[in-house]
């Protein structure tokens, strides 16, 4: 059946997809301005409580059109619906991508450095490797997405929703990933050093071996989180909820760890806690007295 439609037809269906489902042929609106100015029609991407929308001049909601074939010559897809996109190593440096659709799509070793992400909707993406320091990647959409060995240095984050993420090898090192949703998330050997992670939470999130050296962590929630051998050199702990996480064989020296929640935490001999093993007991810390792996 796909033999029988032929490249017009291929060419056509894929046009098709590229379109938001509710819009016929008539009704989809081509991002028309050239010059980075916006088009008469043109969705527009607009904060509505916390979450990112794109509406036209008269309210209404809907996504422009914008082949890829543009995207990559114009780097300008500002409300675009562009979802399962396969653009692997792409340049799309300073890429204009505020509240576009690009669900379910290829993106791995892309250079996205400066790009405009906000509001972005990433979900289930492949962006392993994307080469995107001091990105723009607030309050994007980025649940269950690949991004192991990802380099986000300086990159913005604040807000981003990474629920059950895969960033194993992740450089964050100086990013803002305040009060992001980092819940489950796969943080192995991640960089995340002098990292803000103000109010993030990080509850069930894997960071064995991950380096959180200096990170500020204040008032994070870290509850459950598996921290075995991680760096947390120098981190701020104030006021975070570490109950009933792992941190066998992680180094806390010199931590602040003012007003921290260690409830139920546990440690052991390879352990290295910012206060005496009898503040830890004080504390309500478990020591673990098994084999260490």
């Amino acid at each position: 059946m796909m033999l029988a439609l032929g490249a017009a037809g291929a060419a056509r269906a894929a046009e098709v997809r590229q379109r938001p489902l509710h819009q016929t042929q008539s009704q989809s609106r081509r991002l028309q301005a050239s010059d980075g100015e916006a088009g008469a029609d043109e969705y527009l991407p607009r904060e509505e409580n916390g979450v990112w929308a794109c509406r036209d001049k008269k309210g209404e909601a809907g996504y422009n059109y914008v082949s890829p074939f543009e995207l990559k010559a114009k780097k300008r897809g500002i409300c675009a619906r562009l979802v399962h996109l396969e653009m692997p190593g792409t340049d799309l440096k300073g890429a204009q991508l505020q509240a576009a659709n690009l669900m379910g799509s290829d993106l791995s070793s892309a250079i996205l450095e400066g790009a405009s992400l906000t509001g972005a909707r990433l979900t289930g993406s492949i962006l392993f490797g994307i080469v995107a320091p001091a990105a723009e990647l607030s309050d994007a959409e980025l649940s269950g997405s690949d991004m192991a060995q990802a380099k986000l240095r300086q990159a913005a984050l604040k807000g981003a929703k990474l629920v059950s993420a895969r960033l194993n090898k992740a450089d964050f090192f100086e990013a803002n990933l305040g009060g992001a949703d980092l819940t489950g998330a796969m943080m192995i050997e991640a960089k995340l050093g002098k990292a803000g992670l103000q109010r993030a939470d990080l509850k069930g999130a894997t960071l064995v071996d991950a380096d959180l050296s200096s990170a500020d962590l204040t008032g994070a929630t870290l509850r459950s989180a598996n921290l075995r051998r991680a760096m947390l050199l120098g981190a701020v702990l104030k006021g975070a909820n570490l109950a009933r996480a792992d941190l066998r064989g992680a180094n806390l020296y010199g931590c602040d760890t003012e007003r921290a929640v260690f409830h139920e935490a546990v440690f052991d001999d390879k352990t290295i806690l910012p206060f005496s093993r009898k503040e830890a007991e004080r504390l309500g810390m478990k020591k673990y007295h098994g084999s260490a792996r």
